[in-house]
């Protein structure tokens, strides 16, 4: 079967790429009426809908999307959607999910995203928690502009919610394994069905094993291990569905993920500084190439996670509306390690331990029926802590060489010593209230008018603590690095959003719509390294409005879908993390403003009843519009004399590509006996950009990609061969400065060419 049931929200002037489509469905010979493109059912605006009757733009796929695809994760998914990016760099809580060119990388735990995570409807604190956790997807949906109104939390640029399956009132499941390169062996599983009557279950999980593929040249020196970047990923999920009567429904959800990796590791672009001091000290340089996956590290990279995490939901129609409550807990803890120097040189280290947990509870009730006025109204509460602690083993932890280059004959800031540590004692609580609702009113039969409006009160605390143990008081880690502080920290923040929608539905099958919706996001406070007081540690509130113009359209009696929408996205004292490499850490700050315009033009087409195409399309021109205290790269003229910062409003936001393209061609063919040939080819186009906080034009690129997947199903099995990256291209998916060493850098790179066989065993 196709993959007719991927859809979006998206203008009326067909671009060329989806009139490239239009043209194909009109004039490809062979073409049926008896193929069309499915429904896609949402739960966009939290009450269930056709995607082409939700007034602003949205993507959704489902479980055979993903299994046509062999999407393993949300950053594979980013392939198929322009306008959504995801990169990690050092951790995998570090990752940033962005839309439309709008996000907030997650090096410093006290920032939350601008794009918001959900799993089941309950926010995820980290995006890192749930893209963890893909596995037995019922469907995911991808939310475009602010949607504070409905969602809350940290969605000023979006959301991606990731809906799981529900137990079955029969027996069913599923073996999958998969197995190709780097020693790759990936299996999932889930069984569901009835324990009695009214009370089913379903269990389910993963493994994903993988050997790393970069290579580190100088395993003797400390690393351990001759590759990096592995994965060693675990998830088990456990399910109840009670069903005592039509009225009532009660899900509990308990999901486990466990992540013991060696990760993640860049690739050094040495500058003068590296190459002299390896030089001096006869640990040389394992590679001056920094797209080759080659690095040289005397201290071992590692990354462990373990989070456990319950649900419930529970669904009581009361025949006028439905009433329902969403209760959330997580609780996770992760350990990092990584050669700090990323070489070979015995200079500096860090073990990073974080551990938190949250509680969130929903209510809301939705009105029912086909009446002309709908509505929706709710309350939210959502309590979280996150403590960041190295007191039994040090943050950051000077080598021997310091010691040499860094005498104590010299004067401060110019000392330090072997052993030289500094420690992380750093607690962030807040607590966040909302009271939400939101009518929809059919002005006609054609017409719908949509209004929400969302009051939140939260409260954020903060213990900032560093304690530096260090052999004199000069030492650059007292006084740079992680110079001491202990102070407590509190703010209180009030914030109103609110969203407008029209839209006229010309026939059927054409719709129209304006949509005009706010976001906002607390302010926080910096627990990261550097001589900063607790008042400067603060940053403000960050707020957004998106206009948005778009239309939903099927042709050909639904088998040309064309969904398109244009955008304009203000975003006022943005959050944006730096990364300052005198002292090693990232850092948040407010960037005055920043806006994004674009478009997005999404196309399905059913060709053939054997052959679907789509295509994609984003244009986005994104800027600072005023950003005065911006980060600078190294050898960047017109920096503040007394702040270091440089001024860089008018200048292109970072991973914001101005064009970004996806074509694929889906073919299914039956063969003999109920057995099907099928595959996929899927391409896509990233256009110019660049992969760094500070603007580096080092960092600038573009990048076509291809995967190819083909296979042989019966009715209840299913054998594919597949490959990714295919052309074996290699991108950068972020760049930073290396601590106290100037003009050095570290790129994290994009995996390479990877190809395996996947078995599907379903019952």
């Amino acid at each position: 079967m196709s993959d007719t049931r991927k859809g979006s929200a998206c203008l009326l002037q067909p671009e060329p790429l989806a009139a490239y489509v239009l043209a194909l469905a009109t004039l490809m010979p062979g073409a049926t009426a008896a193929a069309q493109i499915e429904e896609v059912v949402v739960t966009a605006q939290k009450r269930a809908q056709s995607l082409q009757e939700v007034p602003f733009t949205v993507t959704a796929v489902d479980t055979e999307f993903l299994r046509n695809t062999g999407v393993g994760s949300v950053e594979d998914l980013q392939q198929h959607l322009p306008a959504l990016n995801i990169a990690a760099n050092i951790t995998p809580f570090s990752a940033a999910i962005r839309l439309r060119g709008i996000g907030s990388q997650g090096n410093e735990p006290s920032i939350e995203p601008s794009v918001g995570f959900f799993v089941d409807g309950v926010y995820q604190p980290r995006s890192g928690l749930g893209l963890a956790d893909l596995a037995d997807i019922e469907r995911i949906e991808v939310l475009y502009g602010p949607q504070s109104t409905l969602y809350g939390k940290n969605t000023n640029a979006g959301l991606v919610n990731v809906i799981t399956k529900a137990p079955t009132s029969e027996i069913e499941g599923n073996l999958e394994f998969s197995t190709g390169d780097y020693a790759l062996r990936d299996g999932r599983f889930s069984l569901s069905g009835p324990l009695v009557d009214t009370l089913s279950f379903r269990i389910s999980g993963r493994f994903n094993i993988r050997d790393g593929y970069m290579d580190d040249l100088d395993p003797a020196g400390g690393g351990g291990t001759e590759e990096l970047n592995d994965a060693d990923d675990k998830v088990l999920r456990g399910q109840l569905l009670w069903q005592p009567n039509e009225a009532l429904d009660v899900r509990l959800i308990a999901t486990h993920v466990s992540r013991h990796q060696v990760c993640c590791s860049g690739e050094l672009l040495p500058g003068p500084a590296h190459i002299a001091l390896s030089t001096v000290f006869g640990s040389p340089l394992p590679s001056l190439d920094p797209e080759d996956r080659k690095v040289g590290i005397d201290f071992p990279y590692s990354f462990k996670q373990e989070s456990n995490s319950v649900s419930g939901t529970i669904d009581y129609d009361f025949g006028a509306f439905t009433l329902t409550s969403i209760t959330g807990y997580d609780e996770y803890r992760w350990v990092h390690t990584q050669d700090t120097d990323h070489s070979s040189l015995d200079w500096w280290r860090v073990t990073d331990v974080n551990k938190g947990d949250s509680v969130s509870q929903e209510l809301r009730l939705v009105s029912n029926g086909d009446s002309r006025l709908n509505w929706l109204g709710g309350l939210f509460y959502y309590s979280a802590t996150l403590d960041r602690s190295s007191l039994n083993n040090g943050y950051v932890t000077f080598g021997a060489i310091p010691g040499f280059v860094l005498p104590g004959a010299f004067p401060p800031p110019l000392t330090g010593a072997a052993g030289d540590t500094g420690f992380y004692d750093t607690t962030w609580e807040q607590e966040t209230m909302a009271a939400f609702g939101q009518l929809m009113y059919d002005l006609t039969d054609k017409a719908r008018l949509t209004g929400g409006l969302r009051f939140s009160h939260e409260e954020r605390d903060a213990h900032l603590g560093i304690i530096s143990r260090t052999a004199s008081p000069f030492s650059i880690m007292r006084l740079l690095i992680l110079p001491p502080i202990d102070e407590d920290l509190s703010f209180e923040d009030d914030s109103v959003t609110w969203t407008v929608s029209g839209q006229y539905s010309w026939t059927d099958s054409v719709m129209t719509f304006v949509n005009v919706a706010t976001g906002s996001k607390a302010g926080g406070f910096n627990g990261a390294a550097g001589p900063r007081t607790g008042t400067e540690r603060a940053y403000g509130e960050e707020t957004s409005i998106n206009y948005e113009v778009g239309a939903k359209t099927d042709w050909f009696d639904r088998r040309l879908r064309l969904n398109a929408s244009f955008f304009y996205t203000e975003i006022e004292d943005f959050q944006n993390l730096s990364f300052d490499a005198t002292v090693g850490a990232f850092f948040v700050d407010n960037a005055g403003m920043q806006t994004t315009m674009g478009m997005d033009v999404e196309a399905t087409a059913v060709i053939t009843d054997w052959m679907t195409v789509d295509a994609a399309l984003e244009w986005l021109d994104a800027e600072y519009d005023e950003f005065t205290n911006g980060p600078c790269y190294f050898g960047r003229t017109g920096a503040d004399p007394l702040t270091g910062f440089c001024d860089v409003s008018g200048e292109d936001l970072p991973w914001a590509p101005d064009i970004t393209t996806t074509l694929a061609a889906n073919f299914v063919r039956p063969v003999r006996d109920g057995l099907e040939l099928y595959g996929r080819v899927d391409y896509s186009h990233v256009g110019d950009h660049i992969a760094a906080d500070d603007l580096d034009p080092l960092a600038k690129q573009s990048y076509d990609l291809v995967n190819l997947r083909a296979g042989l199903r019966g009715s209840s099995w299913d054998v594919a061969l597949w490959a990714k990256n295919v052309t074996d291209e290699t991108y950068i998916q972020q760049q930073v400065g290396v601590p106290l060493f100037s003009g050095s850098y570290m790129r994290w790179l994009n995996p390479p060419r990877t190809w395996g066989v996947t078995l599907r065993y379903d019952f």
